[in-house]
Parts: C-alpha cells; structure tokens; sequence
C-alpha cells in the first residue's frame, strides 16, 4: 500500500500528517511547534472533519509527540485555545496522542487544563504501538469500521 504523507517545515519544526488509513488520521511532529506549524494542523483538522461529514464517519486523531520538543507557554495557549474552537465537531471521536517522556506528558496535561472540559476525549500513552492499538477499539467501540494499519508493523515517517 501506497503511503500519503504532507509535510508542512517552518523554522524549527516539520509537521507530517498521514491520511493512509483514513478515518484514522496520523499527526507527527518534528521539533518545537510554532504559529504557523498549529494553524497548518488545524486547517488540516478541518479538512478532515469535512471529509469524515461527507463519508459518514467519525475521525480519531492520532498525535505521535515521539520527536516533539515542547513549546513556549504562547504556543501551547495558542494549540489549547484552537483545540476549544474545533473539538465541538461533530466529526471528532476522539484524540490518542503518543507521549512518551513526562515532559512531554506535563505539557500535553498543561494545555488540557488551559482548554478544560470543552476538549473531546485525549487518551496518552507511551508508544505509537499502543495508540494505534486503542485507536483501533476507539472505531469498534463506536461501531466504525477499524481502518487496516497493523499496529505492530507501523513505522512512523520522517521529517524529510
């Protein structure tokens, strides 16, 4: 099977985002995240909720923060508030984001306590194997079709 990747670079950070296995949507971050980089991830974002409206379906997002190098308190109120904007849709299921130092862990629980209880389910945990795995009983508890990625054989992509 023929991978889809895009690639968005700007200063320090590449974002990837893979849409192979559609509903299930794949977000990996290289570097520290700037403005650009979150907008770039939320028109994204919206693209998708689109798609999933047109075909009937329900979108997990998946974040691999493996290779993501936390941002300054600006950038990280700027991705909590754009999470408030647009986790309403009605297309969203849920997030399960790859976060596998504690750094990372507190930084991913800051910006949940920015946004609150408006953000839709965020289930963290520590390797990409075990997130695709539980995207994948995320889609059969809601009765969606799972999408063919095998979580054990997955291999992340690179910046480049």
């Amino acid at each position: 099977m023929s991978r889809n990747f895009q690639r968005f670079t700007d200063k320090n950070v590449t974002l990837v985002t893979e849409d192979t296995y559609f509903p299930l949507v794949i977000y990996t971050w290289f570097g520290e995240p700037s403005m650009p980089a979150v907008d770039e991830y939320y028109r994204l974002r919206w693209q998708y909720d689109e798609r999933a409206r047109k075909e009937g379906t329900k979108v997990v997002l998946v974040t691999d923060g493996s290779e993501f190098k936390p941002p300054p308190a600006t950038i990280r109120k700027y991705l909590a508030e754009r999470a408030m904007e647009t986790d309403a849709s009605d297309a969203l299921l849920c997030y399960v984001t790859c976060v596998p130092s504690p750094l990372l862990r507190g930084v991913v629980t800051a910006m949940a306590w920015i946004a609150g209880e408006q953000l839709k389910t965020n289930i963290n945990l520590g390797s990409m194997n075990k997130v695709l795995e539980r995207a994948l009983v995320e889609f059969e508890k809601a009765g969606i079709q799972a999408p063919d990625v095998n979580p054990e054989s997955y291999t992340p992509p690179t910046p480049e």
